[in-house]
C-alpha cells in the first residue's frame, strides 16, 4: 500500500470477501490476477465488481487453469515443476470454459479469453487458441452487461445488499 501511495494512487486495504470499500465512485476497468481461485465465494466477488464498474466498464481477470488432459498436466508439471491450479491455498479451480461461465453468470460479457504467454508472441502467436485450452492460465477480458439483473429467485433466497434492485445500500 505504501508503494501505491508513493506513486500518488489512492490505495485502500480491504478483505474482498468481506466486501469492497465504499469509494463513492464507479470504475472504467478492474484488473484482478490470481485472486478468484483463493476466494470462498468468487461469484459474490464478481457481483460486487459488477456493481463497482461503469455501465460499460471492463474486467480483466487472470486465473491459473486446469489442463484438459492428464498427459498435458504431466508435461506442464515436468516443464515448470508444478501445476499452479493445485497450489495448497487454492480452493477453486477453473478451465477457460468455467471461467467464461462464471463471469457470464455474474453479469459480464466475455469479449476475449487468452493465454497471455502466446498472445502477440512472434513464434507462439499462431498457437494461442490451442495454448489457451492446454495452458496453465487464462486471462478473460469482459465487459459489464448493464442490463444484467440478478435473478429475483436468488435475490429472495439470499438477498445480498449489493444485488438489491432498488439501488439502496
Amino acid at each position: 500500500m505504501t508503494f501505491c501511495r508513493a506513486l500518488g494512487l489512492d490505495a485502500h486495504l480491504a478483505n474482498v470477501e468481506d466486501g469492497l470499500p465504499d469509494l463513492e465512485r464507479r470504475f472504467d476497468a478492474v484488473f484482478c490476477s490470481n485472486l478468484l481461485e483463493h476466494l470462498v465465494a468468487p461469484h459474490l466477488f464478481l457481483l460486487r465488481l459488477h456493481a463497482q464498474l461503469e455501465a460499460h466498464g471492463h474486467l480483466f481477470i487472470h486465473v491459473p487453469t486446469i489442463p484438459p488432459l492428464p498427459i498435458v498436466e504431466r508435461v506442464i508439471k515436468r516443464a515448470i515443476g508444478h501445476n499452479g491450479y493445485q497450489a495448497s491455498e487454492h480452493i477453486n479451480a477453473f478451465t477457460p470454459r468455467t471461467l467464461r461461465f462464471t463471469l457470464e453468470r455474474a453479469g459480464f460479457v466475455v469479449d476475449d479469453l487468452v493465454f497471455v504467454g502466446a498472445r502477440g508472441h512472434p513464434l507462439l502467436g499462431w498457437g494461442e487458441p490451442l495454448f489457451r485450452e492446454l495452458g496453465i492460465s487464462a486471462l478473460a477480458v469482459a465487459r459489464r452487461d448493464p442490463s444484467f439483473r440478478y435473478p429475483e429467485k436468488r435475490v429472495a433466497a439470499f438477498a445480498p445488499r449489493f444485488a438489491d434492485s432498488s439501488g439502496a445500500s
